[in-house]
This record gives structure tokens, C-alpha cells and sequence, in this order.
């Protein structure tokens, strides 16, 4: 019973949410049905986890109907009357959560009413207080012109100057709306393209270009920085565009709620990234610039955390411009806005990583041997650092050990992709080679180098690189 979608959202819900949802289905203006409540309180005795084996289907009738036949018919259309309840729930929280949602329901429900007066008095009140940043707000700003024109279309108050202005409100509304929603998707599909096989063509993108570079769009804040990323993405040479990209995230740092800002500066990072890929080492710094500024000014956090991801990406990051102390700094001061789940191990395989590129080698084993292996990716990546420090001290017998756990490792792993897979498999059978080669040998050093220059894809090919050159002396 706890693989099904009742469970399901028991689980997804906090302490504090199950209370609301205990009233929610006490009111007898939501639930009417004893049953149901007795069978919600029998499932939420077995809170937070639900995986009690007392929890079952058979247990649950018994609490529901002590010394009757089992009816699995009757007890299935009852849990599906209170997975309805929950779904009802989880709306109902959206929609409280959601002041603009609750404010347009009132304002569509006074006006269904014909209460005119009130109408009005609401809809101004709304209008004074409501403040949206970021593209949102452009439709929303339409929502609510379009909800005055409803009113307007039934109202007796009406005036000719009251329809004009509020029609003319509503298309400059939806003009932003539509410009900012297709720039925006047009950066998110050229992104995708990169790593993904997709067939999509981008309609009217020369004519959405021209149309945000006219000044009365550059006015707004959304329009004018999605524009700017389409662009780095279309011209990634313009290095000017981007630089300009940098500086207006800085100057409208205030106009963007900082999930959307994030993700504008996600676009800038990546660009940072794909052009450090190419060999152009100086946007390293300029990455490295952006963490430290999203990061001082909080942007980068989600509620208060961030990803693990996110906190790897940083450390490699720094640790390729050699800021070793800052790495370890910001590995220590940053852990705590992690996932509790993830702390210790993100902790302990960061730490590694640094100690392997100050050459610290026997830290670096002894703080692997403390990573939990229940994360695949943690996984790869300690494997790899492992395999290169067993390289490093020239630990051979190590080395081989975990050569041949490591591919097992790959064989099984039904969750890696192929590309993945191959790409470990690779810096596995070039690692070992490299191992063995003399570095006197020229011929063998430079079928290796040859072989690896025309083999993709490695994982750490940079490190392999490295490794033959220093063999070739």
C-alpha cells in the first residue's frame, strides 16, 4: 500500500502541512464522511515515513470495519474519494499561498454579482498595492486589464475614455508579455540544442529580435536582458553584448525576483563555461566574478540553500584559477545552505578534491574513504579523483583494484547514460595504459597521446593530457 499515489502525497507533506490537512478534512465543509476521516487518521498514525508493514490494505479495513468480510472494491473507491481530498488540498494551499489568484477570483466573483460599487473599490485597492517583478508581471498586468474589461463590457459606470485607455493598456500588456515569453523561450531552446537532438524551428525569431530592439521595449527590464542572452547565445563572438549582458544584470539587479535573476545568470555562466571549454581560459575569471557576486548578494540560493551541484561547480571552478584557499574557505562557510542529506558527503568529496590539487595525496584517500557511495555521481566522481591519486603515488596494485571495481561499477549502473559510461570507460582504459608506459618509451607515449587526441568521449581528458605530456618530457 505504500507505493500508491495516497501515500504518495502523505509523504510529500510536512508536519506542518499534514496539521492544516488534519482540519482540512475534519471541516465538514470539505469532507462530509466519517469513513474517510477515520481512514485518514488511520494512515497518519504511521507519520513521516509510512513504511510500516501494519500499514496495509488488510489493516485498514479492519480499523474500518471490525469483523466484516474484506471488500477491496469499497475500500478502493474510499481511498480514491481521499486522494481526491488530498489533491483538493495541495490546490487549496497553491490557492492561498497565491494572493494574486485570490485577489482575481474576488474581483470575477463581485463582478458576476453585478456588485459594481464594490467592484470597483476592490479593483483599485488591488491595483494601488499590486507589485510584480520580472516577466511575470507583464501577464498578470494583462489578467487584470482584461478582467476591467470584462467589467466594463456589463457596467453601467462606463465610460467611452474608460474602454480606450484600458484596451489600449491591455494590448501594450500583452505585447510585452509575448515578446519577453518568446525571447525567453528562444534562449532556452538554442541552450537545449547544445546538448540534446532536437528538431524545432524558431518562429518569427528575426521578427521578435527587431521588434525588442526598439526603444519603447528596451525600456523594460525583462525584455531587454532576455534579449541580450538570445544574442550571446545567436553571436557567442560578440563579446561585447556579453559584457553589456553582465553589466545590465547589475544595474537591474531590482527589477527580477531572485529565482528568474538566477536564471538569467545560469545563461551567463554557461556562456563563461563554453568558451573556457575552448580553450579561452580567461572566462574562468570571469565565472569565477559571478559566482562571488551571486553568492554576496544571495541570488544563488533557494530558500535558503542550493544544490550540491551548484557547490561542486564552484569549488572546480576556483580550484582551476588555483584559488585553493578560497575553495576551502567557501567549501567550510557554504556547507550549512546545503540539503541536510547531502552535507557530509559534499563536505568530504570537495575537501578531496582540493587536497588532490594541492598534490595532497594521502588526505585525499583518507577523506574518500568517508564518502557514502549511495549517490552514482558522487560516486563516479570519488572513483575518478581515486584513480588518478593512485596514478599520482604510483600505487599500481591500488590502481588496478580499483580499475577492475570501477568497471564493474559502469557495466551495472543502469542509470548512467551511455555517453557517460563510455566516457569513464575511456579514462579507465587510457589511465592504465599510462601507467605502464616508460617514459623513454616515444613510440608507445605517442601512439597513446595519438590514440587518446582521436578518442571521444574521455571523462578528465585535460588530466590525461597532462599526464602524457609529462611523460613525453
Amino acid at each position: 500500500m505504500n507505493d500508491t499515489k495516497l501515500i504518495e502525497i502523505y509523504q510529500m507533506l510536512s508536519e506542518s502541512e499534514l496539521k492544516r490537512l488534519d482540519k482540512f478534512i475534519a471541516s465538514p465543509y470539505f469532507n462530509e464522511s466519517k469513513t474517510i476521516l477515520e481512514m485518514h487518521n488511520f494512515i497518519r498514525a504511521f507519520s513521516p515515513d509510512y513504511n510500516d508493514p501494519g500499514l496495509d490494505k488488510s489493516s485498514l479495513w479492519a480499523e474500518l470495519y471490525p469483523g466484516e468480510a474484506h471488500q477491496d472494491s469499497r475500500l478502493r473507491h474510499f481511498m480514491s474519494r481521499l486522494l481526491k481530498l488530498l489533491q483538493e488540498f495541495l490546490a487549496q494551499q497553491s490557492f492561498s499561498s497565491d494572493s494574486f489568484k485570490k485577489n482575481m477570483e474576488l474581483l470575477e466573483a463581485l463582478r458576476l454579482h453585478k456588485a459594481e460599487g464594490n467592484y470597483q473599490k476592490t479593483y483599485r485597492k488591488f491595483r494601488k498595492e499590486f507589485e510584480e517583478l520580472g516577466t511575470d508581471s507583464y501577464l498578470k498586468n494583462f489578467l487584470l486589464d482584461e478582467e476591467l474589461n470584462r467589467f466594463y463590457s456589463i457596467s453601467s459606470l462606463v465610460t467611452l475614455q474608460n474602454i480606450d485607455s484600458s484596451l489600449q493598456t491591455s494590448a501594450e500588456n500583452l505585447d510585452r508579455f509575448y515578446i519577453v515569453n518568446k525571447l525567453r523561450f528562444f534562449c532556452s531552446v538554442i541552450n537545449f540544442k547544445r546538448v540534446l537532438q532536437m528538431d524545432h524551428r524558431n518562429r518569427f525569431m528575426d521578427e521578435i529580435l527587431e521588434m525588442a530592439e526598439e526603444p519603447e521595449f528596451q525600456e523594460e527590464p525583462a525584455i531587454k536582458i532576455y534579449l541580450l542572452i538570445l544574442q550571446t547565445l545567436i553571436d557567442p563572438e560578440d563579446l561585447d553584448k556579453f559584457k553589456l549582458l553582465l553589466d545590465s544584470l547589475k544595474d537591474l539587479r531590482n527589477e527580477f525576483e531572485d529565482e528568474e535573476l538566477r536564471g538569467m545568470y545560469v545563461f551567463a555562466q554557461n556562456y563563461c563555461i563554453r568558451k573556457a571549454n575552448q580553450g579561452k581560459t580567461e572566462f574562468l575569471q570571469n565565472l569565477f566574478n559571478i559566482y562571488e557576486q551571486v553568492i554576496s548578494e544571495g541570488i544563488i540560493f533557494s530558500e535558503g540553500q542550493f544544490s550540491a551541484a551548484t557547490y561542486k561547480n564552484i569549488v572546480a571552478n576556483a580550484l582551476r584559477l588555483k584559488k585553493y584557499n578560497w575553495a576551502e574557505a567557501f567549501i567550510k562557510d557554504y556547507n550549512s545552505k546545503l540539503p541536510d542529506e547531502e552535507r557530509e558527503n559534499a563536505l568530504t568529496y570537495n575537501m578531496a578534491r582540493v587536497h588532490f590539487d594541492r598534490r595532497d595525496y594521502d588526505q585525499v584517500i583518507t577523506l574518500l574513504q568517508q564518502v557514502e557511495y549511495s549517490d552514482v555521481f558522487y560516486s563516479l566522481d570519488s572513483r575518478s579523483i581515486l584513480l588518478k591519486t593512485y596514478y599520482e603515488l604510483d600505487e599500481v596494485d591500488s590502481m588496478e583494484a580499483l580499475v577492475n571495481s570501477f568497471r564493474i561499477f559502469l557495466r551495472r549502473n543502469k542509470i548512467l547514460s551511455e555517453q557517460q559510461r563510455k566516457g569513464y570507460m575511456n579514462l579507465i582504459k587510457f589511465a592504465s595504459q599510462a601507467s605502464r608506459v616508460r617514459p623513454r618509451d616515444k613510440d608507445r607515449v605517442n601512439k597513446l597521446e595519438s590514440d587518446i587526441s582521436n578518442t571521444s568521449p574521455i571523462a578528465d581528458v585535460g588530466w590525461l593530457k597532462e599526464k602524457v605530456a609529462e611523460l613525453k618530457g
